[in-house]
């Protein structure tokens, strides 16, 4: 047990031998859960990052976008993996579709910004007339030094716009502030 993401709160993490037990925490989890609806052990939502520790949103020379997480990878994917269960859940919209603890990503299927404003006559004058989500890899990597980068990678054949990585990062990212 250690002090979590945010004042406030505590990270219980269940390891043997520097692997997590998934069956301890498993067992944590019902055990929160029973006790209360709202407790969990493995959310830490809620919790207030200190002003030095923010994210921060960057454009890279080619023009894609990041977020820089000032946390260590597995703590990031733990609490991602745990939002993105609870938020991406709305079908056609936004879904979680498998998630990699080995590979620290999440392939979430997501209507773009720019597939949402799509008017009338770019629906009509477009071989596709549905709007559809795509598919996304938010990957997470590590920085060194306890830092972790956020980006968003198409995985579809479709169009994802800088515009459209950035709207998904910030929806992510405010998924851990």
């Amino acid at each position: 047990m250690r002090q979590g993401l945010r004042a406030g709160d505590s990270e219980v993490r269940c390891d043997q031998n520097g692997r997590p037990v998934a069956a301890c925490l498993d067992a944590l989890e019902q055990h929160f859960s029973a006790r209360s609806a709202t407790a969990s052990a493995a959310s830490l939502a809620g919790q207030r990052m200190t002003s030095e520790d923010r994210l921060r949103f960057e454009q890279l020379a080619g023009g894609d976008w990041v977020v820089r997480i000032p946390l260590d990878i597995d703590r990031v994917w733990a609490e991602l993996s745990h939002q993105l269960e609870a938020d991406f859940a709305v079908e056609g919209r936004r879904e979680l579709l498998e998630q990699n603890p080995q590979q620290h990503d999440f392939l979430v299927n997501y209507m773009t910004v720019s597939e949402r404003g799509r008017g009338f006559l770019q629906i009509a004058l477009s071989p596709d007339v549905r709007q559809m989500p795509q598919e996304i890899r938010l990957v997470l990597e590590a920085d060194g030094s306890g830092r972790t980068t956020l980006r968003a990678v198409n995985e579809s054949e479709r169009r994802f716009e800088a515009e459209d990585a950035r709207e998904l990062l910030e929806r992510v990212a405010g998924l851990l502030r």
